[in-house]
């Protein structure tokens, strides 16, 4: 199931995309696995293989951010019916998410995130940043590999499984910019079970 709405402004979604001149930018993987030349990245094991190829900057979750990241987490959790411990993930060192840049000839082949190494990794979030881009289609696939084309309209944000393939095509024209949230395991809302005995 792909979840999908427009929550967020266009002025809000600017001062997002503002965040990555407060915040460093780094390669999203080991220089090591890059293809020489290029921010491309191939990555291939027994189950599959594909290129990713964008820009990367962490954004915290702070006095500054919080407002967008509280927004949503309670639309993802009122839309799905799963509870967050938001608390206690706000208030964890170093919490941040990445804010994606992808420029002309940028991509993120087919792949799944929940996977050897992101095995707690259980939903995928996103926010739509901007639209003034060609190409860049966000494609999510459903259990009988149907295509499903999410919104390019600015402010709408997405939640679907982590295991569910997805890719970004490449970037014919112009900048997309979009913020990728993660939810593991370890954040959900688990009450004690005490016993009787």
């Amino acid at each position: 199931m792909v979840y999908q709405k427009v929550i967020f402004t266009e002025k809000e979604c600017k001062e997002i995309i503002g965040y990555i001149k407060q915040y460093e930018n780094f390669l999203v993987t080991p220089k090591d696995s890059l293809i020489e030349n290029t921010r491309t990245v191939f990555y291939e094991d027994t189950e599959s293989h594909w290129v990713k190829k964008y820009n990367v900057w962490d954004i915290p979750i702070d006095e500054n951010t919080k407002w967008f990241y509280d927004k949503i987490y309670t639309w993802f959790s009122d839309t799905t019916g799963v509870k967050l411990d938001r608390d206690s993930y706000f208030n964890t060192p170093n919490a941040a998410h990445k804010l994606h840049e992808y420029t002309v000839g940028d991509k993120f082949d087919l792949h799944i995130d929940k996977s050897r190494g992101n095995l707690d990794r259980i939903w995928n979030l996103g926010i739509q940043l901007n639209s003034n881009y060609t190409g860049g289609d966000y494609i999510c696939y459903d259990e009988k590999n149907q295509p499903i084309y999410l919104s390019k309209e600015v402010g709408n944000v997405v939640a679907y499984n982590s295991d569910t393939l997805h890719e970004v095509t490449e970037i014919l024209s112009g900048i997309r910019y979009s913020l990728v949230i993660k939810v593991h395991t370890w954040e959900l809302l688990v009450k004690n079970k005490k016993s009787l005995l």
